[in-house]
């Protein structure tokens, strides 16, 4: 490994990354001379040793996987893969609002069962611009396990309400189809106050 990289390992990828430089200073050449730092963007320089991301999308799913999936079973490559593109589908249309990410990962002819929207593969942008179209009161996504078994996809999420009213805990389970989210449904439920719980379990 070159010399100041780290390697971070989640399940079958790896993510060689280092700070970047000063943005005046740039990178020292063999010879001396400094060339212009080339990444600025990220604040990271990052090889993917499996599979081909961007780089966004790689670091949200390590960082989301590292430090909130830490009840996961052991997964194969190809369910870590589809517990990615879920990750990916959560980011881009809640917290990005970036719906040509949303229309490539969900199937046109979608089946929504939450019956709060129209159904097909707009039903999903329907809701994040109801939602969570407002950075102000856009509530916050907190992942605590997704479970993968064949073509099912299940996430288990707390999601931080931003907007005066109680936190949710929510079943998202998927439909997952050559690569496309092709049906949906969920179950939601408000969090109760601590003093209102019969034990000290929690909800998660």
């Amino acid at each position: 490994m070159r010399m100041g990289w780290k390697r971070l390992a989640v399940g079958p990828y790896t993510l060689h990354a280092r700070p970047k430089f000063p943005r005046a200073l740039g990178r020292p050449t063999r010879h001396g001379a400094r060339e212009p730092n080339r990444t600025i963007s990220t604040g990271l320089r990052c090889d993917v040793s499996s599979g081909h991301h961007t780089l966004l999308a790689f670091v949200e799913f390590f960082l989301i996987w590292k430090e909130q999936l830490t009840d996961q079973p052991k997964q194969t490559p190809e369910q870590i893969k589809a517990a990615k593109a879920a990750i990916e589908l959560f980011e881009a249309t809640f917290k990005y609002n970036d719906y040509a990410v949303t229309r490539r990962l969900v199937s046109k002819d979608y089946i929504q069962h939450n019956t709060t929207v129209g159904t097909g593969q707009d039903s999903v942008i329907e809701i994040a611009n109801r939602e969570c179209a407002d950075p102000a009161t856009r509530p916050i996504f907190e992942y605590k396990r997704i479970l993968v078994d064949g073509q099912y996809i299940v996430v288990h999420l707390l999601i931080k309400m931003r907007n005066g009213t109680e936190d949710l805990k929510v079943i998202d389970i998927f439909r997952y189809e050559n690569g496309l989210f092709t049906e949906h449904w969920d179950s939601i439920s408000p969090i109760p106050p601590v003093s209102e719980h019969k034990n000290s379990n929690g909800v998660f």
